[in-house]
């Protein structure tokens, strides 16, 4: 490459200094725009001049006491999770609040965004709700469902009761609303308690039905369709989150256990929303907060991400003698005025980072200009305008922090461009540490990495894409989805068809769904279960309703229901389902609902058998709400109860931990206990077929017991 054709841009005379290092990059960044509109409006005597605002924020303390300093300089507590506060503070005070003894980091609250008949048979829901001998019926009765979402219609007739004159939602947290009482404990948006408030107040949006649609899928009863959801009789709680904090998100799953809590009842969340801003290992303020929230009885679950056939992650493994990744972003709506893509972009453990911005020439992949980089051995901040005449009119703002959570390098790119040339891309060129991979995201989805097809550039991809939030934490039932409708039609009569070639056929995983694994090697998401397409409650409040283009209709008001599609609409599925498990069991931990799904989900022609799985797009497999109740409300482990040709069971019993074992032909048999990744933990020899065998020396889990006889050898999966 001719090195006297490259232009080198010159930093902005705004450049700003290095911040401390335990204020996050998007703060960062926020901040030093903050203070160069103060210094602008300073050179024109204070016109325009922005005024102070309070934003929200994760602050990482030391130890809790740290919490009353933070009251002392103004800062607002909401909610404390061990060593994460959720809060709200003056802008102009972050860097004192950061220089505050004990405290660890300082992170902005960031934008989230919202992820959303057959669906209820497929995966045996109906046959939880009609009553057995053995079970009886559940419907979620005596849980609490909540639901953090935007888009609802708070008295649709969904969440009532069969009368329509009493409704099953017990709190609304209108988190938004800048009138009326707020939650104690929080002080800020309106909290409704009555049905005659909830009407009084009607909605908290008219841009989405996205809420709406996601608790009618979780606990809608409306018999007057077929359309109901899945926990049928549990309480309702509803929170509508303020969508540019994700701090919110957090305050507003704890204020839905605070009331599970008050009234003594198990409680199951939904979060169908998510970001790719942040490490995706499990280590950000958001998980850790999580990891303090939920325990026996308290449970989280939230939706994959809906990035699975786009490209908005890029990594690389640097090796001997190749430290350098090179990459180009893409733009969704080239056509926009102007393009911005915020790269989020996480090197490994104690390694090196250097990011660089650069203009590529796209036919023939050189370098046309260089901007100057951010490294961990050097400058952390810039803002940096790309020279005349490259091709590419705009800035880029960059901001690097080694996180005090995880020893992480994290680099925030901001690229913003007015103009880009037919034959110019964007492109960052990153250098790490021999043997270190970097990973980087978009983390608005709004556009992609590319390589042009030139050799040296890296190519997107669309693993690792499952979502922060909903998603990575390791404390979160992750969901994906997979496809249980082909075709719809409204009550004009026009049949709707699902594009395949987009969403995939029915039976088969979405396309759309995202993938695992996370950056820290965990296998995601936990299961898959229906979200494409969905009919559920849709609020008559949103901008772009038509009632006579909707699926169906209820028979009291003018509620109506119609399709959506995403993993927004699976996760809700799965939480119901939890519901109904925890009305047999209000004990469940997060660990024992996931081990649950691996010992229960279904297995077919799609997912491959348990062995096969691909767990990085179907998790333990299709969900099977009947199964998993059985195990939840232990009358039985895995029973065995299809007997093979050579007339061989295997059945567990979870509370009295043994395994009886049957079998037809005369003789001994051979018991064996496997762990699910197949290292095989003890034998037992069986002298005669209806042996009862101790499995108290097995740890709770999930194992696989081969009963073996002569030439005959028959397999099932149980959890303990």
């Amino acid at each position: 490459m001719n090195k006297r054709k490259i232009l080198i841009a010159v930093i902005l005379a705004t450049a700003f200094k290095a911040s401390a290092q335990n204020i996050a990059p998007n703060t960062s960044l926020m901040l030093h725009q903050w203070e160069a509109q103060k210094k602008e409006a300073a050179q024109k005597n204070g016109m325009n001049a922005p005024a102070d605002r309070t934003v929200s924020a994760f602050i990482s303390v030391d130890d809790s006491k740290v919490v009353d300093e933070l009251r002392k300089h103004g800062v607002t507590v909401r909610s404390v999770l061990g060593d994460v506060v959720t809060a709200s503070l003056p802008l102009s005070c972050i860097n004192t609040i950061a220089a505050i003894d004990g405290v660890k980091n300082i992170q902005a609250g960031s934008e989230v965004h919202l992820l959303m008949d057959a669906a209820r048979a497929d995966a045996n829901v109906d046959a939880c709700h009609t009553a057995t001998e053995s079970l009886g019926d559940y419907t979620g009765k005596g849980v609490v469902v909540g639901i953090v979402d935007n888009g609802f219609e708070y008295a649709h007739a969904d969440f009532l009761k069969n009368d329509y004159t009493k409704t099953r939602v017990v709190r609304v947290w209108e988190q938004g609303a800048t009138s009326g009482n707020a939650p104690e404990k929080y002080g800020y948006g309106a909290e409704y308690t009555t049905l005659k408030d909830m009407k009084r107040a009607r909605l908290d949006t008219y841009d989405t039905f996205h809420g709406t649609h996601v608790a009618g899928i979780a606990a809608g009863s409306d018999r007057s369709t077929n359309y109901y959801g899945v926990a049928t009789e549990a309480d309702i709680v509803l929170v509508s989150f303020i969508t540019s904090q994700s701090t919110s998100v957090i305050d507003g799953i704890k204020y839905v256990f605070d009331y599970a809590e008050s009234v003594g009842k198990p409680c199951v969340v939904n979060i169908s929303l998510g970001t790719h801003l942040g490490p995706h290992d499990g280590t950000s303020d958001t998980d850790r907060a999580l990891a303090e929230l939920v325990g026996p009885g308290r449970i989280i679950v939230g939706a994959a991400g809906n990035e699975g056939t786009k490209a908005v992650h890029a990594s690389k493994t640097f090796s001997e003698g190749d430290t350098t990744m090179k990459t180009m972003i893409g733009f969704d709506n080239d056509k926009a005025a102007t393009k911005t893509a915020r790269i989020d972009i996480w090197g490994d453990k104690d390694a090196t980072l250097k990011v660089k911005p650069v203009v590529v020439n796209t036919n023939d992949g050189s370098i046309m200009a260089e901007l100057s980089e951010v490294a961990t051995d050097g400058e952390k901040n810039a803002e940096l305008s790309f020279p005349e005449g490259c091709g590419v009119e705009g800035t880029v703002q960059m901001a690097l922090q080694v996180s005090p959570s995880n020893d992480r390098p994290n680099v925030l790119a901001i690229c913003s461009a007015t103009s880009i040339a037919d034959n110019r891309r964007i492109g960052l060129v990153i250098t790490g540490s021999e043997g270190s991979t970097v990973h980087m995201w978009n983390s608005d989805v709004t556009g992609y990495f590319l390589s042009e097809g030139k050799e040296g550039w890296t190519d997107g991809d669309d693993i690792y894409t499952i979502a922060e939030i909903g998603g990575i934490s390791p404390d979160v039932i992750t969901v994906g989805s997979y496809n249980t409708k082909d075709s719809y039609k409204d009550l004009m009569g026009n049949v709707h068809d699902v594009d395949a070639d987009k969403m995939g056929n029915v039976g088969e995983r979405s396309l759309f769904s995202s993938c695992g694994p996370t950056t820290d090697g965990r296998q995601k998401p936990d299961v898959v279960a229906p979200g494409c397409a969905v009919v559920s409650a849709t609020s008559k409040y949103w901008q772009g309703f038509y009632p006579m283009a909707a699926v169906a209709k209820s028979q009291y008001a003018n509620d109506c229901y119609d399709v959506n599609i995403g993993t927004s609409m699976s996760s809700p599925f799965v939480t119901g389902t939890v519901a109904l498990w925890l009305q047999a069991n209000p004990k469940l931990t997060p660990s024992d609902v996931r081990n649950i799904l691996n010992a229960s989900s279904r297995h077919d022609q799609y997912t491959g058998n348990a062995d096969s799985c691909d767990r990085n797009k179907w998790g333990a497999g299709k969900i099977d709400a009947y199964a998993g109740l059985q195990i939840a409300a232990g009358k039985t482990g895995i029973s065995d109860m299809q007997a093979d040709v050579q007339q061989m069971s295997i059945t567990t019993d979870c509370a009295a931990r043994t395994a009886k074992v049957m079998y037809a032909a005369k003789g001994n048999a051979t018991l064996s206990i496997y762990t699910t990744t197949g290292q095989k933990l003890a034998a037992k020899t069986l002298t005669a077929s209806g042996q009862t065998v101790s499995l108290s020396q097995l740890t709770p889990g999930v194992y696989v017991f081969k009963l073996e006889q002569g030439g005959a050898t028959h397999t099932v999966k149980a959890m303990l």
